[in-house]
């Protein structure tokens, strides 16, 4: 999750690895680290997270295999994004009712990260 944000905040600001990790305060080889899934000291991890805009709680549960590793996963996604907040309730009230399963909600959550991230492209 975290490498996608990174992504994403890159294509948004145009900025290149270099020069984002330059904003970010540490070395480009230490930002292409984490995006491709090394640990990272927790300073570290907090000046990325700060520069992406969402808290490093939410990215390292969302990183985590645990059963709130989805909720943790959603919670990322509406802090990135507060204009899907309302169809990410509407989904766990569903599934909450059982009228859809967890791998329905799997899904949500990654078009949704896909296609918001697809949108801001096309800006």
């Amino acid at each position: 999750m975290l490498a996608q944000l990174v992504e994403d905040k890159l294509k948004e600001t145009g900025l290149s690895l270099r020069k984002a990790a330059d904003k970010i305060g540490i070395a480009h080889t230490t930002l292409s680290r984490a995006i491709q899934g090394y640990t990272v000291d927790v300073d570290t991890l907090i000046a990325i997270c700060n520069w992406l805009e969402v808290s490093p709680s939410s990215v390292l549960n969302a990183e985590g295999i645990t059963e709130d590793a989805l909720a943790a996963k959603i919670a990322l996604v509406v802090q990135s994004y507060p204009q899907v907040k309302e169809i990410f309730e509407t989904a766990l009230d569903r599934l909450e009712a059982g009228e859809v399963d967890q791998q329905a909600i799997n899904e949500l959550v990654s078009f949704a990260a896909f296609r918001l991230g697809v949108e801001r492209d096309k800006k």
